[in-house]
């Protein structure tokens, strides 16, 4: 597995969408700006129990190939993985 137990900053996408929209509709309070935005700290197997808990069943998995594929078409999430 790529993360091999490393942690993995998380930000709920809710939080994403909701500061968005403000800067949209508000574009003089933002302007220049930028928001940090924290989350939890996870290793898979956090998520994968967490996921579990919540939805009775395993954290969904890519297979390996497709994987590699999607790390190369998207470098900056490819570096994310390889800290």
């Amino acid at each position: 597995m790529a993360l091999k137990g490393k942690p993995l900053q998380l930000v709920a996408t809710s939080d994403i969408r909701y500061f968005g929209a403000e800067a949209f509709l508000s574009p003089d309070k933002y302007e220049g700006k930028g928001i940090s935005l924290a989350g939890d700290e996870l290793t898979f197997d956090q998520m994968d129990q967490t996921f579990s808990r919540r939805m009775g069943q395993n954290l969904p998995t890519a297979f390996r190939p497709i994987w590699f594929l999607f790390m190369a078409a998207m470098k900056d999430m490819g570096y994310m993985f390889k800290w």
